[in-house]
């Protein structure tokens, strides 16, 4: 996915503080950090609002490919306008006036 890389830079790793202003690493780097911590254990559960604009186009589809990976074993729920994201996923929910509109993938 291209974050052990960034990860393993870091003096600290996934230890690495995130200040609370952001002024120590960049917000891609803190995206990235964020990122990783939330799938090391493998969860069954993710729950991924999508705030990575911040990263490059080519390392955001690596990571968007991968947390929609089926093989990862994990239920993920994604908020998102990126379309790229929507597209990975198997089913679209979306708010319209109040009411629920679900879209299957086929």
């Amino acid at each position: 996915m291209g974050l052990t890389n960034h990860v393993q830079s870091n003096f600290k790793g996934l230890d690495s503080v995130i200040d609370i202003n952001g002024t120590k690493l960049s917000k891609s780097i803190v995206q990235k950090i964020l990122i990783a911590r939330s799938i090391v254990n493998k969860p069954k559960l993710l729950l991924f609002e999508n705030n990575i604009d911040c990263i490059v186009e080519e390392e955001r589809k690596k990571i968007i490919d991968f947390i929609t990976d089926k093989n990862n074993g994990w239920t993920l729920i994604a908020i998102t306008n990126d379309a790229y994201f929507i597209n990975k996923c198997e089913r679209k929910i979306e708010m319209h006036k109040g009411e629920l509109k679900i879209t299957n993938k086929k």
